[in-house]
């Protein structure tokens, strides 16, 4: 009976370390994958950063995701906000963003294939706000493309390219595609 109860407590104790992993990897702390659906049956697969997390939301109408530093708080209309209020004359804390929607590709795009990337960067001061900025765009399907948009951006002398240096090592790492959900 005791060795009944035993393996029945082995079981009990294994199957909960299983459902609840305390060493998986899915959290800030360190590298970890994540899928997002985005608008349009779009789905994007990320390899999170260790420190940075993704935040989903709305971004000027279209279902969005958003990685951030784990450190930072700000949800996807909030870090708009500041860009306004930065882009205004105003202070916010700078912004560290990739941010990512999909949408209808446009004529300019129709000689892009699905899964290459066309990268495009700036590097930009004025009016005392320092802009870093790395995008790329792909094609998904023969109607909808995802672009995502590496962002550091303050009020700043020194102000870093913290995520603009993100998306292009995603980039090059293969380490976010985009793709019809199924």
């Amino acid at each position: 009976m005791l060795t009944a109860i035993g393996v029945v407590a082995v079981a009990a104790v294994g199957t909960i370390l299983l459902v609840a992993a305390p060493w998986s990897s899915n959290d800030s702390s360190g590298p970890h994958h994540e899928s997002v659906a985005l608008d349009h049956g779009v789905s994007v697969d990320v390899e999170v950063p260790a420190d940075w997390r993704i935040e989903q939301g709305d971004f000027d109408g279209s279902k969005s995701m958003m990685l951030v530093p784990a450190t930072d708080d700000r949800t996807i209309a909030q870090v708009d906000r500041d860009g306004d209020a930065m882009d205004d004359g105003g202070t916010a804390e700078p912004i560290h963003a990739l941010i990512g929607i999909a949408d209808s590709c446009g004529s300019s795009l129709s000689d892009l294939s699905a899964g290459e990337w066309r990268p495009d960067t700036d590097q930009d001061t004025d009016g005392g706000v320092q802009t870093y900025r790395h995008s790329a765009v792909t094609r998904v399907d023969t109607t909808y493309c995802f672009q995502i948009v590496g962002i550091d951006f303050g009020r700043s002398t020194t102000m870093e390219s913290t995520a603009s240096d993100l998306t292009q090592k995603l980039l090059a790492d293969d380490a976010i595609t985009a793709a019809k959900a199924t």
